[in-house]
């Protein structure tokens, strides 16, 4: 039932009120356009200084820009290591034009993996992160290449055991190779 229009002008004023509880010491009333509230006061407060790190997601040149101007980090989705690269270097310019570096920001990825047959990319070429565990390695490699500071991994397994063993197996098999 929202227009969708004005998401980010919401999203823009609720970073500002949750900034703002994270930081003042005092009770506060907060009137925006979307959010009235008449007594903020969190607790317990945060413990990170000045506020938790605000981590922002998408790869469009608006994200990126948001990114610049509110964030402390960075999350892409299903990216691949070519991609990662080509985005970093998207948001150095925006964090550049706000004045800040790109040192200033870190950068994660959010990728599925599948073991065994690699999945096909959109271009066609093969999925990073699928395939053999030297495939995989190799995509590990190529992502620090790029400058990518974390990797959320997602395993595509039907149960919290098979996502333990297949956890374990990605540490045993793919971290060793690429250390």
């Amino acid at each position: 039932s929202q227009n969708p229009s004005m998401l980010r002008e919401r999203y823009l004023e609720a970073h500002d009120l949750v900034i703002r509880a994270w930081t003042e010491k005092d009770t506060f009333a907060f009137n925006g356009r979307f959010n009235q509230q008449r007594y903020v006061n969190i607790w317990p407060r945060p413990v990170q200084k000045p506020h938790p790190p605000i981590w922002v997601g998408g790869k469009t040149d608006a994200a990126l820009r948001r990114v610049a101007r509110l964030g402390d980090g960075w999350n892409g989705i299903l990216l691949s290591p070519d991609e990662v690269a080509e985005l970093r270097k998207r948001l150095e310019k925006h964090l550049s034009d706000k004045g800040r570096k790109l040192s200033d920001v870190k950068t994660a990825l959010t990728q599925n993996v599948y073991w065994g047959e690699a999945k096909k990319a959109a271009d066609g070429g093969r999925l990073s992160l699928t395939g053999s565990t030297d495939e995989m390695a190799d995509d590990l490699k190529r992502y620090e290449q790029a400058g990518l500071d974390h990797i959320i991994m997602s395993m595509s397994a039907d149960d919290t055991k098979d996502t333990v063993e297949q956890l374990e197996r990605f540490a045993s098999d793919v971290l060793t190779k690429v250390k």
